[in-house]
């Protein structure tokens, strides 16, 4: 594998006047495999749509958290990297 064989993915979440992140780590195959829908789906929500009020279709409607969500950022890491964001809880 590459030196960067890990990528740092970033979800935007929002609930009404509520807005939050939520992040994780995953192999770089699963994320050159995914599309964005394709990673809200396996990691967010598996019912995930797109929402037809959204003009740019970035956000999915996630109808269990009745939220929209899209993915904000794909970084690629190191395994050195993952393993520190690892040891502060991110996985």
């Amino acid at each position: 594998m590459s030196e960067e064989e890990w990528v740092f993915v970033r979800f935007h979440i929002r609930d009404g006047d509520r807005e939050s992140l939520q992040d994780t780590i995953i192999p770089k195959t699963t994320s050159e495999r995914l599309t964005d829908e394709g990673l809200i789906k396996m990691y967010i929500d598996v019912g995930a749509t797109i929402d037809s009020d959204d003009p740019q279709g970035d956000y999915y409607w996630i109808y269990g958290m009745e939220a929209l969500c899209m993915v904000m950022s794909r970084k690629p890491m190191t395994r050195k990297t993952k393993e520190l964001f690892n040891s502060y809880g991110v996985y």
